[in-house]
């Protein structure tokens, strides 16, 4: 039974890390509560430590179809201490004059980027026009005619050929897409130092239209472009922005728990999604209902029951460790799948729980990770670390909006990790990196010919 009499221990150590990272916020302020450190340790503590604290305190019985509960201490452990190597994977690389004032002032001064409201208003139609594809049609789009988990399996083969071909494109660029409206939409709000309304609203309706699809299938994550917003607002306007940062993350918040909450009682479609809005204002909410035998958690970004269940299949898998450590690597290949297959790390919780087409299950990063690696996947955790301080030193150093985007692609890497695999987890980073390394190689040969064009100018005078 859990909790075990080991149980407060191990949330009492796994609050070290995140006592380390407030300590910081109150010596640095907002500079370091948008540090990719604190980041970091607030996504995963979260995600593994938050519903176990709840449910420590309140007494209350925690009931999810994917939860092991003899495994939830283990997992309470790995992830203390993945977040301890994080910190100090962070720590080796991170400079400490990173938050110098002279650091500050400069990321605050940073000149944005004007953004055309045109652009925005194109943007936005191409992902409404998108995500009405996405879901199979305007019939769909209100109130869908099937289960949520059939968005890519519902009247599949009807169409065939090209045009499944085309929607399989689209669910690939679909969320690069909204990405870029989430980041756009933000500059656009902020890049005056005077905030006018029709700007705000525009920002706001374009955040909104990059949400749709979240929405539509009342995902935990349906208010990312929220986030995005929030995470850049800070970055870049600093303790003058907290006021957006904060409304933005109340709305993340609440569209991620009506989505968790509400979705075992309605279709998708965004009618559905209003009638589950009311319902959950209303008060008929129920955190711990019951649909079909199985209890749903409230917090959105939970990833403990996921991990346990994962983590309970491993003494039947047959692998070796040697097998599953080359799955892990093969994993993070930079190749897009349909080229190069990746490998599957144990099997699919999708399969496991019979949810095929019903309901899609992933595994958590940090799952997978000690699927393949066990405690030594503490290891890994320490080189991300690394990796994503570098990126924030560049941008402390020399901020530009290419190392804002490098940096916000960290950020996206954690709530993609707590749902998703380590591939997820890890696809950020590599295109931070592709990205960083594309714009020096394009600074590198202006460089070279504004020199050539300096030394044929000196020649041409003698």
């Amino acid at each position: 039974m859990w909790p075990t009499e080991n149980t407060f221990d191990l949330l009492l150590f796994g609050l070290l890390p995140l006592i380390y990272v407030v300590h910081r916020i109150i010596r640095y302020g907002v500079t370091e509560l948008v540090s990719m450190r604190t980041i970091g340790i607030v996504f995963v503590w979260m995600g593994y430590h938050l519903s176990a604290w709840i449910v420590y305190i309140t007494d209350e019985r925690w009931r999810n179809f994917l939860l092991v509960p003899s495994l939830i201490d283990e997992a309470l452990l790995f992830s203390s201490l993945c977040m301890i190597a994080f910190l100090f994977g962070f720590n080796v690389l991170s400079e400490k004059n990173t938050y110098s004032n002279i650091y500050s002032s400069k990321i605050k001064n940073l000149e944005l980027p004007e953004i055309n409201s045109n652009w925005l208003i194109w943007l936005s139609l191409i992902m409404i026009a998108a995500f009405i594809f996405r879901v199979h049609g305007f019939d769909e789009v209100l109130r869908s005619s099937v289960p949520r988990g059939h968005l890519d399996e519902q009247f599949f083969g009807r169409e065939g050929g090209l045009i499944e071909k085309i929607r399989h494109i689209v669910q690939v660029l679909y969320p690069i897409f909204g990405i870029v409206l989430a980041c756009m939409a933000a500059l656009h709000v902020l890049e005056r130092r005077v905030l006018t309304i029709d700007r705000l609203m525009t920002g706001v309706l374009c955040l909104l239209a990059g949400s749709l699809e979240g929405i539509w299938s009342f995902s935990r994550d349906a208010g990312m472009p929220f986030l995005i917003f929030a995470f850049i607002a800070l970055w870049v306007r600093g303790s003058r922005a907290l006021g957006f940062a904060v409304a933005a993350t109340t709305m993340v918040y609440f569209l991620g728990s009506i989505g968790l909450d509400q979705r075992g009682n309605f279709y998708p479609g965004l009618a559905n999604y209003m009638d589950a809005t009311v319902q959950y204002i209303s008060n008929e909410k129920s955190y711990d209902h019951e649909y079909d035998g199985i209890s749903v958690d409230s917090n959105p970004l939970g990833s403990v029951e996921a991990w346990t269940k994962k983590i309970s299949l491993l003494d039947k898998d047959e692998s070796s460790g040697i097998e599953l450590i080359g799955k892990f690597i093969l994993r993070l290949h930079p190749f897009p799948s349909a080229i190069v297959p990746i490998p599957e790390i144990g099997p699919d919780l999708t399969v496991v729980m019979n949810s095929v087409g019903v309901s899609g299950i992933t595994t958590p990063a940090f799952a997978e990770i000690f699927y393949a690696l066990e405690y030594g996947g503490v290891i890994f955790v320490f080189i991300i670390g690394s990796v994503i301080a570098w990126f924030e030193n560049i941008a402390r150093k020399k901020p530009s909006a290419i190392a804002l985007v490098c940096v916000l692609l960290c950020f996206i890497s954690w709530p993609l990790g707590l749902h998703n695999g380590i591939r997820a987890m890890t696809r950020p980073l590599l295109y931070a990196y592709v990205l960083y390394w594309l714009s020096n190689q394009y600074q590198i040969n202006m460089y070279m010919k504004g020199r050539r064009r300096t030394l044929k100018a000196l020649s041409d005078k003698q």
